[in-house]
């Protein structure tokens, strides 16, 4: 404002005012006469609404709902809590956040504010700051009345939200600051926060508490199709459309994608998308949005925040066989430490783009293995794959020879066991190492069957039929009938190839059990009928021994005279070749068979042999077994005292050794014992231990298990 103004002689002077860098209202005026009024503009005070609406086809989060609901309830009044929804990205936290927000929004008079630190984030960081500016602009606050300074930002929102509940909702917040700044002041407020990362309850000064969302079941993805794609087309294909939920890792933003592209064209059948989804090269380019890698695209901007140590992990994580790995199979594949693996573990976990399972153990979402494989692919050099195949085959494979010695002793082998033991530090080598054994090779039934095909396929035969037959011992132990079947028909397979007819003799007879065990006679006699061509064949004595001890098994059931001149002639190869732990294997399969045909003292003889022998070897695990064959044997003669204290002594050994397929058939005679003279608690007792061995193992007879405890409790 100019003008002219008089100094004090008199004289006209010129006058200027100038204003600058002032915040806030400015008058400027010159001589002022009489009384003036200056009115600035009222601040108002609007309840802000500013969460996006929820989405409309939003399926089977009640759980986690109910579980928000819950402990914001159980906040009181009296202060304001935060909420972390964690999980994967595209998981659906945010959908949920907002449904949230949606139903309670009558708890909070205060208003509602939103704030998505995504659309924040740049390469100096995210504007905590700009997020307080928008706040305070959503409570009334003009902009020239918002402080410069964070802190003053921050006590102004306090002081904006102290009177009434207020509602905070912060999507793809990275840190606590990002959090802590935004906490309304007012009592009963709330802080819901999403993230992609694992957030610490901790690390917040306000209460925290942590809900972690995980991808949708088959139901909740079928339903999520229903609503985008209509009932009718979806039920027309329930099979297909099962395999595109889980193509879709059960994750949201995938299942939305699939179900675009099925709107998009109303003639596409959904078994279609599912044989394009199922090729594992085309299935994250395949879930994309009008050319957009929608799904990739989230796993790209969490992995460009990783470490470089972890973002290796993270790319060799997908090369790894299985379902999920150990800490040192990482560190086998990242080619690092086992400190620095488990390190570069926990940043990855960190970020939700892996979990840990039980037994530190390391799993990668089926979506997030295919991006972290498009990563390696694309960032390491063409012979890193069959790099860390090979490191983790030489590993493993000693591993497992030494689960194998744990478990089984000194038994019939084909692969050269010392050599496969040279240079292994043995893990097993203790009292309780059986036991231990079979522990980790049931923690790693998956990996190692994943290995085993991935070696297979590159053509490793013989590690490949190596590795096969040192997995028997789970299988006969733990009984994984279907798994047996594929690393048996794996390992021959590879033994043929290789030129070892003898391992593919080893190979197709010990099977025949798993075959005998789901009742198929005929596949078993078939296999064992191929063994022993190829174990005449190979010239060796000791195995042509154990085929014909395999074959007398399966004659047990087909054949039960046959049964006794096969294991007569399995024990004279033995005798001949000096194999004594074979020929007391052949006098207890013996002893078993003429017990079986009622040659009760004939019986009674062989097995006496056989327990006498073993237990001169050592061989504990072969002793428990007789033990239940003579206790089996005593109940049948009247003898249940005999009895009794044969089978718990079975038992015993079967339990020290983690034996548990074997200590079943000793529990299940105990039951009948008990159940013989009137001890319905001890037979139930018995039997409820032998289906949960049952269920762990996935057997057959589960529901039989179930009626005869069910009668036994009438």
């Amino acid at each position: 404002m100019g003008g002219a103004g008089s100094d004090r002689s008199g004289r006209d002077q010129p006058v200027g005012n100038h204003a600058a860098d002032v915040a806030g209202s400015v008058v400027q005026v010159g001589t002022v006469h009489g009384g003036v009024t200056l009115t600035l503009p009222a601040e108002s005070s609007p309840i802000p609404h500013q969460i996006p609406a929820a989405p409309n086809r939003f399926v089977n989060r009640v759980a986690e709902l109910s579980a928000v609901d819950e402990l914001l309830r159980g906040a009181g009044r009296d202060s304001t809590w935060i909420i972390v929804l964690t999980g994967l990205a595209g998981v659906g936290k945010s959908a949920l956040a907002r449904r949230w927000a949606r139903d309670a929004a009558d708890r909070y008079p205060g208003g509602q504010l939103y704030i998505d630190y995504s659309t924040r984030r740049t390469e100096a960081g995210t504007a905590v700051g700009d997020a307080l500016a928008e706040c305070l602009r959503g409570l009334g606050v003009h902009h020239e009345h918002i402080p410069a300074e964070l802190a003053e930002r921050s006590a102004l929102f306090r002081t904006r939200t102290a009177a009434q509940p207020v509602l905070v909702l912060l999507d793809d917040v990275t840190e606590p600051a990002q959090v802590d700044a935004l906490v309304p002041n007012g009592p009963g407020s709330a802080v819901v926060v999403t993230s992609n990362g694992l957030l610490n309850e901790a690390d917040f000064e306000a209460d925290a508490r942590i809900v972690v969302l995980d991808p949708l079941d088959e139901t909740g993805g079928t339903e999520l199709l229903r609503r985008f794609c209509g009932s009718r087309r979806i039920d027309r294909e329930p099979a297909a459309a099962a395999d595109l939920v889980r193509l879709c890792g059960g994750l949201p933003i995938a299942l939305r994608v699939a179900a675009a592209r099925l709107t998009a064209r109303p003639h596409l059948a959904v078994a279609s998308l599912v044989a394009e989804l199922a090729d594992d090269r085309r299935r994250l380019r395949a879930l994309s949005s009008r050319g957009e890698r929608t799904v990739s695209s989230m796993f790209e901007h969490a992995y460009r925040s990783l470490p470089a140590e972890a973002a290796l992990v993270y790319r060799r994580l997908a090369l790894i066989p299985g379902p999920d790995a150990a800490v040192d199979a990482v560190a086998l594949a990242a080619d690092v430490d086992e400190a620095s693996a488990r390190t570069a573990l926990a940043v990855l976990v960190d970020a939700n783009l892996s979990t840990e399972e039980p037994g530190e153990r390391y799993r990668l979402h089926d979506l997030v293995r295919l991006h972290a494989g498009e990563r390696a692919e694309a960032e390491d050099a063409a012979s890193v794959p069959a790099e860390v195949l090979a490191r983790l085959i030489g590993q493993r494979l000693g591993l497992v020879a030494a689960a194998d010695r744990a478990v089984m002793g000194a038994r019939t082998r084909i692969a050269d066991h010392e050599a496969l033991l040279a240079d292994v530090d043995d893990p097993f080598d203790g009292p309780r190492g059986a036991a231990l054994a079979l522990d980790w090779l049931t923690a790693e039934r998956a990996g190692l069957l994943a290995l085993l095909r991935a070696v297979a396929d590159q053509g490793l035969h013989e590690q490949a039929w190596q590795l096969a037959e040192a997995m028997v011992p789970l299988y006969l132990h733990r009984r994984y009938l279907m798994d047996w079947i594929e690393s048996s028909d794996l390992g021959a397979a590879s033994a043929r190839r290789a030129g070892r007819p003898a391992a593919e003799a080893r190979l197709r007879s010990l099977v025949s059990r798993a075959y005998t065990d789901l009742g198929d006679s005929d596949r078993a006699g078939a296999e064992l009928e191929r063994a022993l061509a190829l174990a005449e064949t190979a010239g060796n004595p000791v195995l042509l021994a154990s085929v014909w001890e395999f074959v007398g098994r399966h004659r047990d059931v087909v054949d039960p005279p046959g049964a006794l001149a096969a294991y007569r002639r399995s024990i004279e190869l033995n005798e001949h070749a000096g194999e004594r732990r074979g020929a007391a294997l052949g006098a207890y399969f013996l002893g078993r068979a003429l017990g079986e045909a009622g040659r009760q003292d004939d019986a009674l003889v062989e097995l006496r042999r056989a327990a006498e022998q073993l237990a001169a070897l050592g061989d504990r695990r072969m002793v428990g077994r007789v033990l239940i064959a003579l206790g089996s044997l005593h109940l049948r003669l009247g003898e249940p005292d005999k009895a009794s204290a044969e089978l718990r002594e079975a038992v015993e050994l079967f339990e020290e050794r983690g034996a548990i397929h074997y200590e079943a058939q000793a529990r299940r005679v105990l039951a009948d014992l008990a159940e013989e003279r009137g001890d319905r608690a001890g037979a139930r007792d018995q039997l409820g231990r032998v289906l949960a061995i049952e269920i762990e193992t996935g057997g057959p007879d589960a529901a039989a298990l179930r009626d005869r405890l069910a009668a036994l409790a009438d």
